[in-house]
């Protein structure tokens, strides 16, 4: 009969399995030489709601563990760094409209990185936003914008220069050009 328990030595998603620590029945961590997460038994991801199931149950360990924590509270609380706030904010900022349909909640502004940093850009889709900037000198900064950010190899690009000390106090997902520092006559 398969098992889906890993083993050291075993071959996974993220390469050869170095460490397996066994977190609860059914409930592992894995770790590679260059990456590593939760695995799951079938019974486990069985019980992942299918919006949030990864495949053979890998949940990688930047942000998808939070996931398992989250759905396997009680079987993982008595570890000793079990953090339950950490990993909702986590499962919250990095998979939004997944944890709106698991909670039912709406998740403020604020609150998901992600999800502000799409709002940002759907927001903002028509204006020219800066997506590469050089410095010129101590007052100015030489700009390339694009239609909503895109970074794109066709999409047209504008080239204009503004000061520093406004390119200094862009926002947290880039600078909107104002009118005042686009090019005259430019229709791309």
């Amino acid at each position: 009969m398969r098992t889906s328990e890993p083993k050291e030595g075993q071959r996974c998603m993220w390469g050869d399995i170095q460490c397996v620590e066994k977190l609860a029945n059914g409930i592992w961590t894995v770790s590679t030489a260059s990456h590593g997460g939760i695995k799951l038994d079938r019974k486990h991801n069985a019980k992942v709601p299918t919006y949030l199931k990864q495949y053979g149950g890998w949940y990688e360990e930047d942000c998808e563990w939070a996931i398992p924590f989250v759905l396997f509270r009680n079987e993982l609380q008595h570890l000793p760094k079990y953090d339950y706030d950490e990993a909702i904010q986590c499962f919250r900022s990095w998979f939004p409209n997944q944890y709106e349909m698991w909670s039912g909640e709406i998740i403020p502004p604020g609150v998901s990185r992600t999800k502000d940093e799409y709002t940002f850009f759907k927001d903002h889709q028509n204006d020219w936003i800066v997506i590469s900037a050089i410095g010129q000198g101590q007052s100015t900064v030489a700009v390339t914008a694009t239609r909503g950010g895109s970074r794109h190899p066709e999409t047209p690009r504008m080239e204009t220069v503004v000061p520093k000390n406004v390119y200094d106090n862009r926002g947290r997902f880039g600078m909107v050009l104002g009118k005042e520092y686009l090019v005259p006559n430019f229709s791309a």
